[in-house]
């Protein structure tokens, strides 16, 4: 169907023109009645005109509006790599500092701040990759992030509309995500709030005008909504999180020898991670659990702060007796005990994970790592 304005021969299932955007119906039915002159009309109209050459991005991929799916694929991927990184390196940051004789008890206001340096490194990656044409999972699935003007967003912008983005929807999981698309429809508030756009990879620039410009004035209307319902999601998870973390550093410094004793129960969870890793191997490979620790193959040498290491031939739970020289002498003679966690399967029963807590020490003196209820007996 060849359109009366700018004469581009659209296909006949097109409403408006593909080259103009105007409409075809209308205007091609009173060509129709009248080739010469269009009824109201009282000039012919406008001589024929050379269609306006486009690009091949443009004639192939000329759709800029993303497919709901990719951005879900996309998304998957990003969250993946933050989450497992925004894990690993406070991990590895404060391997580091207990390298250089640092811990948390000591020196808590740098470890807070490699702690918060390590979590929001991950999100300034992404933004900055966002800056530079588009992040993994969006490159994976064709899809980038610009600005009204079509551009890639600087750094800041990006890193801004990730945290936005992952602060709200991982702060109120699913009920952020339903509140999004019924405000917001495909736009979402972080997008609204930094002023970005996701669209496709590969869609020509006149598309990306179009579609740019179709959303904006809803945009200018929401965006009140928008600031206001993420900023009450980030108050309200960093401020917990800011809570929580000054009221550690504060039962720190008011009671040292608690939070010596949690560091020191920290170092002998890091140390046992081989027993355990030796008594899963055993438990793969029989089908049951071992008898004693010497059956594990474990070295008579028993690992630093400890002054006995069984194991509960019933329940393959693994127990360690902290000696008198950890702590001052502040938890001699107490367990901390590693309890094997099962996932059962169809066809068999495998063992996924340990979960490392103690019967006799106080929660405020263990590790977040090992603060589980074992609610386990003492061996005899």
């Amino acid at each position: 169907m060849q359109c009366p304005h700018c004469n581009w021969q659209n296909p006949k299932s097109y409403k408006d023109c593909f080259s103009c955007g105007k409409p075809l119906g209308v205007a091609t039915d009173a060509v129709a009645a009248n080739p010469f002159v269009a009824p109201g009309l009282s000039e012919p109209p406008a001589p024929m005109r050379k269609p306006v050459q486009r690009t091949e991005s443009e004639v192939h991929y000329g759709a800029a509006e993303p497919d709901s799916l990719m951005r879900v694929f996309a998304t998957l991927v990003d969250a993946a790599l933050i989450i497992v990184s925004s894990a690993l390196l406070p991990i590895f940051g404060m391997s580091a500092l207990h390298v250089q004789g640092m811990s948390w008890s000591s020196d808590p206001l740098i470890s807070t701040l490699v702690i918060v340096v390590s979590i929001l490194l991950p999100f300034v990656i992404t933004g900055w990759l966002n800056s530079l044409g588009g992040s993994i999972g969006k490159r994976l699935f064709g899809l980038r992030v610009v600005t009204t003007a079509g551009d890639n967003p600087g750094v800041l912008r990006a890193t801004l509309r990730e945290i936005l983005k992952y602060a709200s929807n991982l702060g109120v999981p699913f009920l952020f995500h339903f509140f999004n698309r019924a405000v917001f429809s495909d736009q979402y508030a972080h997008n609204v709030i930094t002023d970005v756009y996701v669209v496709r990879r590969k869609a020509g620039p006149n598309n990306l005008r179009r579609y740019i410009d179709s959303h904006a004035a809803r945009r200018k209307s929401v965006r009140v909504i928008a600031i206001t319902a993420v900023s009450l999601v980030v108050l309200l998870v960093g401020g917990g999180l800011t809570i929580s973390m000054v009221k550690s550093a504060i039962y720190d410094s008011n009671n040292p020898d608690a939070a010596a004793a949690r560091d020191a129960v920290g170092e002998i969870v890091q140390v046992v991670k081989p027993v355990t890793g030796l008594a899963a191997s055993h438990y793969a490979r029989t089908g049951s659990f071992a008898a004693d620790i010497d059956t594990l193959g474990v070295s008579p040498t028993l690992p630093s702060g400890i002054s006995a290491l069984q194991v509960d031939q019933r329940n393959g739970a693994i127990t360690a007796t902290i000696d008198s020289a950890v702590a001052n002498g502040r938890i001699h003679g107490k367990h901390i005990t590693w309890v094997p966690q099962f996932k059962t399967g169809k066809k068999s029963t495998e063992l996924k994970r340990w979960q490392c807590g103690s019967p006799d020490i106080p929660k405020e003196e263990l590790p977040s790592s090992c603060d589980a209820d074992t609610k386990l007996l003492l061996p005899q």
